[in-house]
C-alpha cells in the first residue's frame, strides 16, 4: 500500500476540515516532490487511484505526468477484468480531464505534452478528439513561438502516439512537424527515425517536400547497424505502406543491417521484411531470404494468424520457393489456430499455400489442413468478400480437397448475393472454380449470373470470355440466347487479341454446348485463325492442323475460299532456318503483328478463290468425303475432349489479386513453362485441338451443329 498521506506527514491533523480550492494553501515544492515520490512507490493502478482521490487538488502538473508514466509501469490489461477495465478507463479519464484544466494545460510544455500522448497511447486510451486537438494545438503554438524544437525526440514521440491512437493531426501541425525534423535528422536517434516513419505510415501522411526523403535516407544509413531489429522492419513496412521506393544504395546497406540481427527477429519482425519486400517488389538477397525462412521455422509456434497469412502472401508474390518441411510446419501451426483467422486471412492462407506447395506429395501433405480449415470457414463465409471467395474457392481447387456438401451449400448461398458485386475477373475465376470442385449451382444461380453478367459483357477481355463459356459447358450449363449473343458480339469485337489458348478454348466450348455462332463472327474467328498461323513458321504448325483444313466443309463459296487459304499460307511461310528477322508469335498471344497477319490472310483467301477452278473435281469430291468422315466421326471429338482435360489447354493465366497479385494459374499436373522467343511446343497441341474442334463446329451450313444464333 502507499504510504502515509502527506497531510499527515506535514503535521495536519486529521479531523481537520478538508480546505477548498479557493482556501487551498501553497505547498512548498518539498510537499510535490513528496508526492512525486508516492506515486513512484505505488505498485498497482488502485493504489493510485487511491492517493489521487486523496491529494486530487493538490497535486500539481509535474505530479499528475509522473502519475500518468507510473501508469504505463503498473498497468497490465491482459490480466485485467471487465470491471477492473472500466475502473482503470474512468481513473484515466479523471487525470486527463485535470490536464486540460487551465492552471495544468498553461504549464505543460512540449515535452510534457509528447510525454502525456505516449504514455496514453502506451495505455491504450483515446482522451477523444477535441482533447487531442487541444494538445496538439498547445504543441503547434510553442513550435512557433520557439521558431524550432530542441528536443525532436519529444516531436517522434508524438507523433507515434497520435498515430497509435489513432488521431489525424491538422494539416498545420504536419507541415510544422515536417519542418523541423527535417531540420533536426541529423541529431535524431535510430529509435526516432523508425518512430517518425512509423507514424507517417499509419497516418498515411507522407511529407510534401521531396527533401525530407534525402535527408531521411541520408540519416538513417549512417545509423543503420544501430537500428534495434524491430526498427529495421518497422522502416521498410513504413516504406512499403507508404508506397516509396529506397535507392540502391540505401537499400545494400539496409540488407547489411538485417542480415546482422535476422537470429533476433521476432514473428512480426520477419513477417514485416518479407511483406514490405513483396510490396515494393523488392528482391531480397538469396542468402538473407534462406536466413528468413530458415529462422522462422523454429519460432512457427510463436507466429500470429496474420503473421502467417502475410508470410505466406509475400512469399506467393515474391515466387519464393520454401521447402517441403516450412510448409508443413506453417501447416501445423494454421491448424492450432485456425479458428482464430480472420476472413481475408483464411483466404489469403489457402490461396498462398496452393501457390507454394509442389505438385504430387508437396500438395497431399498440406491435406491433413484440409478438415481444420473446412470447419472454421464454414460459419466465416458470409463474411467474405468477392476477392475473398475467388481465393479461397481457386486454392481448394489448386490443393484438390474436397469440400463436404454443406460447405459447398453455404459457399453457392453466399456467392449468390456477391453475383452483382463482382469483377469480371472474379466471376470467371468463381466459374472455374467451380467446375474444377464439379460443385454445380442451381439454375436459379447461374441464371442470376448471366443476368448479372450480360450488361458488362464488352468489359471482358477475350480471355475472360472464353473461360467463362468454358465453365458453363463444364458445368451442363447452357446460357439463355441472348447472353450468348452478347458474349459472342463482345468477343467478336475484340477478336485480335485473342491468343492460340483462348482460341481453343472458344472452340472447345461452342462444340461442347452445341451452340454455333453467326456468319460474321465465324468470319473473324477464321480471320483470326488465319493471323497467328502466317506468324508462325512452317515447322511450327503440325501437318495434322494443314491437313485438317482441307477436310473442312465446303458448305459456301467463303468457306472453301478459307480452306484453300490456309494450305496457301502454309506453303508460303518460311521454314525456321529461313525465318530471319521474322517475328514469332508467342503462346500468350502477342498481337504485335495482327495487322499483317491478317492482310496476308486475306490475300491468300483472294488467290485461293481466283486458283479454285484450277482444282480437279475429283479431288474436290475427295474433300468433301474427308469432310463428313471426320465430322461424323466421333473418335474426333473425344481425342479433342481427352487432350483439353488433360491440360493441354492452359487455363486463365491471370492471378486473383488478394492482399493483392497471384502467381500463373497452371493445369493440374503440368508446370509453368519457362519463358521462351520462340513458339511453345504448347501451341502445336493448341492448334490439333483447335482444328479437332472446328471439325466437330463446322462452318456455315456444311457443320453439324445448328445455326442457333440470329
Amino acid at each position: 500500500m502507499c504510504s502515509p498521506s502527506v497531510a499527515q506527514q506535514v503535521g495536519k491533523h486529521k479531523y481537520a476540515k478538508k480546505p477548498t480550492l479557493r482556501s487551498r494553501p501553497q505547498l512548498n515544492n518539498h510537499t510535490y516532490s513528496l508526492f512525486t515520490r508516492q506515486i513512484r512507490e505505488c505498485s498497482d493502478w488502485n493504489e493510485l487511484r487511491v492517493l489521487f482521490l486523496k491529494q486530487r487538488d493538490q497535486l500539481n502538473t509535474i505530479n499528475l505526468l509522473a502519475l500518468v508514466h507510473q501508469l504505463t509501469k503498473v498497468s497490465d490489461k491482459k490480466s485485467l477484468a471487465k470491471f477492473e477495465d472500466s475502473g482503470r478507463h474512468a481513473f484515466i479519464t479523471h487525470v486527463v480531464d485535470d490536464l486540460s484544466q487551465p492552471r495544468h494545460a498553461d504549464k505543460l510544455e512540449l515535452r510534457g505534452i509528447a510525454n502525456v500522448l505516449w504514455g496514453l497511447a502506451r495505455l491504450g486510451h483515446n482522451p477523444g478528439a477535441t482533447w487531442m486537438d487541444h494538445m496538439l494545438l498547445r504543441m503547434l503554438q510553442q513550435l512557433q513561438a520557439a521558431g524550432g524544437c530542441e528536443d525532436p525526440l519529444s516531436l517522434s514521440q508524438a507523433i507515434w502516439a497520435v498515430a497509435k491512437l489513432g488521431h489525424a493531426p491538422p494539416p498545420a501541425w504536419l507541415d510544422a512537424f515536417f519542418s523541423v525534423v527535417m531540420s533536426s535528422m541529423p541529431d535524431l536517434s535510430p529509435q526516432a527515425l523508425a518512430n517518425v516513419l512509423w507514424g507517417m505510415a499509419v497516418l498515411q501522411a507522407p511529407p510534401r517536400d521531396a527533401g525530407f526523403w534525402l535527408a531521411y535516407y541520408e540519416a538513417s544509413m549512417s545509423r543503420m547497424h544501430s537500428f534495434s531489429p524491430q526498427g529495421l522492419s518497422n522502416i521498410l513496412w513504413a516504406l512499403a505502406t507508404l508506397d516509396v521506393h529506397p535507392p540502391s544504395a540505401w537499400l545494400r546497406s539496409f540488407w547489411q543491417a538485417v542480415a546482422h540481427v535476422v537470429p533476433s527477429f521476432q514473428p512480426l519482425d520477419i513477417s514485416h521484411v518479407l511483406w514490405g519486400c513483396a510490396r515494393l517488389r523488392l528482391e531480397p538477397p538469396q542468402k538473407l531470404l534462406k536466413a528468413l525462412l530458415l529462422d522462422s521455422r523454429p519460432k512457427m509456434r510463436h507466429f500470429g494468424t496474420q503473421e502467417v497469412a502475410n508470410t505466406l502472401w509475400a512469399l506467393t508474390t515474391l515466387r519464393a520457393r520454401p521447402k517441403q518441411v516450412w510448409l508443413l510446419a506453417v501447416c501445423e501451426r494454421a491448424k492450432r489456430c485456425m479458428t482464430e483467422f480472420k476472413p481475408q486471412e483464411l483466404a489469403t492462407l489457402v490461396w498462398a499455400m496452393a501457390n507454394l506447395a509442389e505438385e504430387g506429395d508437396g500438395k497431399a501433405g498440406l491435406t491433413r489442413m484440409a478438415p481444420a480449415f473446412f470447419s472454421a470457414s464454414l460459419p466465416a463465409l458470409q463474411y467474405f468478400n468477392a476477392q475473398d471467395l475467388v481465393n479461397t474457392l481457386w486454392g481448394i481447387s489448386r490443393l484438390h480437397w474436397a469440400p463436404s456438401e454443406l460447405w459447398v451449400q453455404a459457399l453457392h448461398e453466399h456467392a449468390f448475393s456477391l453475383l452483382p458485386y463482382c469483377e469480371p475477373q472474379q466471376l470467371v475465376y468463381l466459374m472455374c472454380s467451380l467446375a474444377d470442385l464439379r460443385a454445380v449451382p442451381s439454375k436459379t444461380w447461374m441464371a442470376r449470373l448471366f443476368q448479372a453478367s450480360l450488361p458488362h459483357l464488352r468489359t471482358f477481355s477475350t480471355s475472360d470470355l472464353s473461360w467463362l463459356l468454358m465453365s458453363c459447358a463444364s458445368l451442363s450449363a447452357h446460357p439463355p440466347r441472348p447472353w450468348m449473343e452478347g458474349l459472342l458480339q463482345a468477343s467478336q469485337a475484340r477478336m485480335q487479341e485473342a491468343s492460340p489458348s483462348v482460341l481453343c478454348v472458344m472452340a472447345r466450348a461452342l462444340v461442347r454446348l452445341k451452340y454455333s455462332p453467326s456468319p460474321a463472327w465465324r468470319q473473324a474467328f477464321q480471320l483470326r485463325v488465319l493471323g497467328v498461323l502466317v506468324t508462325t513458321t512452317r515447322d511450327e504448325v503440325p501437318a495434322q492442323a494443314v491437313s485438317a483444313s482441307s477436310a473442312l466443309c465446303p458448305g459456301s463459296r467463303d468457306e472453301q475460299d478459307w480452306s484453300l487459304g490456309i494450305a496457301g499460307v502454309s506453303t508460303a511461310r518460311p521454314s525456321k532456318g529461313n525465318a530471319g528477322a521474322h517475328k514469332v508469335s508467342s503462346s500468350e498471344g502477342d498481337a504485335g503483328e495482327d495487322g499483317a497477319g491478317e492482310a496476308a490472310a486475306r490475300e491468300s483467301i483472294a488467290a485461293a478463290g481466283q486458283g479454285r477452278h484450277k482444282h480437279d473435281r475429283r479431288a474436290a469430291a475427295s474433300s468433301r468425303a474427308g469432310t463428313k468422315h471426320a465430322i461424323g466421326a466421333p473418335s474426333h471429338e473425344a481425342e479433342a475432349e481427352t487432350m483439353f482435360e488433360a491440360g493441354a489447354l492452359s487455363t486463365p493465366a491471370k492471378g486473383a489479386a488478394a492482399p493483392k497479385a497471384a502467381a500463373k494459374h497452371v493445369p493440374r499436373g503440368s508446370k509453368a513453362a519457362p519463358h521462351s522467343t520462340a513458339y511453345d511446343s504448347r501451341v502445336t497441341h493448341e492448334t490439333e485441338v483447335l482444328w479437332r474442334a472446328l471439325r466437330t463446329l463446322g462452318v456455315g451450313q456444311g457443320g453439324t451443329l445448328p445455326h442457333t444464333s440470329t
